[in-house]
């Protein structure tokens, strides 16, 4: 029971903590800016997509569609995230974190008690768990931070323990905590979980005297390899089925083109921004019913990293009688782990990348112009959260070194007390994201059973959010054209950028949504928008009197409009354009937009070699599309024609996309830059789009596999002992 206290303790303070979020009325939940946002919406598609026996490998709702298992931030195969299936929505987020941060201070008191005593490690186990990093990715509704940090300890301490003894055990279980983190699904804790483990190599080598001679050398840096390479290879293993697919759509959207530095290195912490390990509301309040927020973009909630007053001044006057010692030779410091100075070596490393271009040698552009992790990864003051994990280790090591428990009792106790007093601010009760919205509005886009798409003609902070926001489209069957979102298919994004005339990127502007659309350019009637729903302080239909535009409601935020002239979401056409590379497709998009209502735009390397595409037709009508049944993932289709065409379509260009003619498999084509086209021969065909994504069957053999050979060992093990 001794053993047990300080854990019980933890979940005590955490449940205390949370209070009334976890058993909210109906319609509150626990506040979260992305969960208002977009994961309330992200999670209700799964949960409902799963009752209904449909696995939701497609969301046709969102960006004219796009993949939706694959996304990083849905890790279904995370059994965590299950919660959202057998939970209430209204109650699965608070649980989600509340879980999470139990998680985060067992997982702190266990990798701490291999460097101090009990209480060391519970005070190390509080300042990480109920510091600032944890309470302020709550309140912004970052479920991928917190479930992330919370398996760094262990994973961090159980590669460590590979690294110093690696018998077969120790680094089966190093992989099994690797498999877990992949699996959560944020690659910039990975990063940092490589980081760490390299610096702490480094350190071992130096510290324990391998460097003396060459071949002690040797031996050390390629045990530490092989720990690193089987460790990473069960990891993968593992969580390859969630790996396979994630980075098959990360290569394929914005993610895989980084984003400028500008705009990563924004984010930087101002060298005053250390007053808020002292005061954490230094800058103001970031708050929506208390907001006097005054310090730098984006917000206090990337800055604030509060782990309590009382760990910084643990750690200065340790600091400070050991350079006392060192002068005057009296003084005498008790023996610690000398883990402790690799850990405080690791705060003022991690907070010089904090400072980004505050400093004049930028660190962190260092990083990002050295390592690809880094080309998609942005705020420097996210190596704030390595500050905070090295903080609460080391002032746990220097608290376990001092004898008397009433006063090492009396420190915790003002930890504690300090931390619950900061975190209550974070955590509170608000109304379900669904609750401002404009039913009526709804009601009137639900009534219109055709297939089209509706362009959100607002921007990530209008009030226009508030009456539909872009996630609702995949709760209420909805198509739309955006999202609030940062996985967008490039091609996709990149036709945006066209259709608005312009060849250069907007990704410095706008990385979470589209680029504003032009409802001006023909290519709006190509994407099937049949309704626009605009800002009305910025409605560029009442600007520039488009004819084509009928208005059907007019409220206090927007206005809703009826496009009189979009085009159907799967036409014929007879003529195509074959063009010897996508940059040439991109020119013609901006020289004559208006030909897609009769032309497909094609690449030559796309082209079959050796087939007749034969279009010459003596009718001038193409023939007719009748859509028979439109999913998620299966769309059939029948056409009655009497020549040959290309079936044109504003459905989304993705792998996994197949196509059957009256049964027989045939081709997809990449048209008109970022589309599915397929040849459809004269005569009267069944044409059955459906989406089987191969990479995911691939990655769970390769799961099934590797997970069979980690049981296999991890019971010969077991038995040879």
């Amino acid at each position: 029971m001794k053993k047990l206290l300080p854990l019980l303790i933890i979940l005590f303070l955490t449940l205390f903590l949370f209070g009334n979020t976890l058993f909210p009325p109906a319609h509150k939940m626990i506040y979260g800016g992305d969960i208002y946002d977009a994961y309330f919406f992200w999670k209700n598609y799964l949960a409902e997509s799963i009752k209904s026996g449909i696995i939701p490998f497609w969301n046709p709702y969102n960006f004219s569609g796009t993949p939706f298992l694959a996304h990083p931030n849905v890790n279904i195969f995370y059994p965590l995230n299950w919660l959202f299936i057998v939970m209430p929505l209204n109650l699965s987020f608070a649980w989600y974190f509340f879980i999470h941060i139990v998680i985060a201070g067992v997982n702190m008191y266990w990798l701490s008690r291999q460097f101090t005593d009990r209480w060391g490690a519970f005070l190390s186990a509080i300042t990480y768990a109920l510091g600032g990093f944890f309470a302020a990715r709550v309140y912004s509704g970052h479920l991928e931070y917190v479930d992330a940090a919370s398996w760094m300890p262990l994973v961090f301490g159980l590669t460590r323990k590979a690294m110093i003894s690696p018998a077969s055990r120790n680094i089966l279980f190093s992989g099994l905590g690797m498999g877990i983190l992949l699996l959560v699904g944020n690659e910039l804790f990975f990063l940092f979980v490589l980081e760490l483990l390299g610096l702490y190599a480094i350190y071992l080598l130096f510290v324990q005297g391998f460097l003396r001679t060459r071949f002690n050398l040797i031996i050390k840096v390629v045990t530490y390899i092989k720990v690193g390479i089987l460790s990473l290879l069960i990891g993968f293993g593992i969580a390859a089925v969630e790996l396979l697919p994630r980075y098959q759509f990360m290569n394929l959207s914005l993610r895989s083109l980084g984003i400028p530095y500008e705009l990563a290195g924004s984010g930087s912490l101002p060298l005053s921004g250390l007053l808020l390990f002292l005061n954490p509301f230094y800058w103001g309040k970031p708050f929506l019913d208390n907001y006097s927020y005054r310090g730098p973009w984006p917000n206090l909630f990337e800055f604030t990293h509060y782990v309590g007053i009382l760990p910084v001044f643990i750690l200065f006057f340790f600091l400070l009688f050991f350079l006392l010692s060192k002068i005057f030779k009296k003084t005498r410091i008790p023996k610690v782990k000398t883990e402790l100075w690799f850990f405080i070596l690791l705060i003022p490393l991690f907070l010089l990348i904090s400072f980004g271009n505050q400093i004049p040698i930028n660190f962190h552009k260092i990083l990002w112009n050295t390592l690809p992790f880094y080309k998609s990864i942005r705020f420097p003051a996210r190596h704030l959260f390595m500050v905070v994990f090295s903080l609460s280790i080391v002032s746990g090591i220097i608290v376990g070194i001092l004898r008397n428990k009433f006063f090492k009792a009396l420190l915790i106790s003002f930890v504690v007390f300090d931390l619950l007093l900061f975190d209550k601010h974070f955590f509170r009760l608000s109304d379900a994201p669904t609750t401002t919205f404009d039913k009526q509005l709804i009601s009137t886009l639900e009534k219109d059973k055709g297939l089209y798409r509706l362009l959100p003609d607002f921007s990530v902070v209008s009030a226009v959010r508030r009456d539909m926001d872009f996630g609702a489209a995949s709760m209420y069957r909805i198509q739309t054209t955006s999202d609030y979102n940062s996985m967008i298919l490039w091609r996709y994004y990149h036709f945006v950028d066209l259709l608005n005339n312009s060849k250069s990127s907007s990704i410095p502007y706008f990385n979470v949504e589209i680029p504003p659309p032009d409802p001006a350019s023909p290519l709006i009637d190509f994407l099937n928008i049949k309704y626009v729903l605009a800002d009305k302080q910025f409605d560029k239909i009442a600007d520039k009197d488009l004819d084509k535009y009928r208005l059907i409601k007019d409220d206090a935020h927007y206005k809703l409009y009826e496009n009189t002239s979009y085009l159907p979401r799967f036409f014929l056409v007879g003529n195509a354009k074959v063009y010897s590379s996508m940059q040439a497709v991109e020119e013609s998009l901006l020289q004559n937009p208006s030909d897609t209502t009769k032309t497909i735009l094609l690449a030559d390397a796309d082209l079959e070699k050796g087939k007749n595409y034969d279009l010459n037709c003596l009718t001038e009508s193409r023939g007719i599309v009748e859509v028979a049944s439109y999913t998620a993932t299966r769309i059939i289709l029948n056409t009655k024609s009497s020549c040959n065409n290309f079936l044109s379509s504003s459905e989304v260009y993705y792998p996994g996309w197949k196509v059957r003619i009256d049964g027989i498999d045939t081709k997809i084509y990449l048209s008109n830059f970022s589309f599915r086209s397929i040849y459809v021969p004269k005569g009267d065909h069944i044409i059955e789009f459906y989406y089987k994504p191969d990479i995911f069957y691939l990655g769970g053999i390769i799961t099934l596999v590797a997970s069979s050979i980690v049981i296999f060992f991890i019971i010969k093990l077991k038995n040879e002992k």
